[in-house]
């Protein structure tokens, strides 16, 4: 239980934990899972940031997402725009990604299965994709933004690959 406690106010920022692993091993927490542990590190923060991040751009901008982003991300520029660049950050195996949490520095490494949600809310005539570490994009992946429509960005570790859903 003053695990479960010194996480809640670790999370919340009233105390400073050097490293969430120390509070339940193996780098896994654990609620009522009878010590199994229930997600890792970056699974946590993430769930955590379940909202979706408003962006707001203008033509010719670039959206930097990162690990640490919010998984679901809202492109709602004032009207059509005529370009956009969204950058995705590095995508590698699991284990490459979450090293740094260990320390509470966000990593800027997506681990194998994390998933960007991108919706728009107008048009984006010319949409660049990029992706950052030497990380792949997958043949194919959307080159437009159409207002109403979505797209995920899956990270396959295995192949350091981006793909578009």
């Amino acid at each position: 239980m003053i695990k479960k406690i010194l996480l809640a106010a670790a999370l919340l920022g009233v105390i400073a934990v050097p490293a969430i692993s120390q509070l339940v091993g193996g780098g896994k927490l654990d609620f009522g899972s009878g010590g199994t542990g229930c997600c890792n590190q970056q699974q946590l923060i993430t769930q955590t940031q379940a909202g979706a991040t408003k962006n707001t751009p203008l033509t010719g901008a670039t959206i930097t997402l990162t690990p640490s982003s919010s998984p679901n991300q809202l492109i709602a520029p004032a009207g059509t725009i005529a370009t956009l660049t969204l950058a995705l950050p590095q995508c590698a195996a699991t284990g490459a990604a979450n090293t740094a949490w260990s320390n509470f520095v966000a990593p800027t490494v997506a681990a194998d299965g994390f998933e960007f949600h991108v919706t728009y809310t107008q048009t984006v005539t010319a949409l660049t994709i990029t992706a950052a570490g030497g990380s792949s994009l997958q043949n194919g992946i959307a080159t437009s933004g159409a207002a109403g429509t979505g797209k995920t960005y899956h990270c396959n570790g295995a192949d350091t690959t981006w793909y578009q859903f």
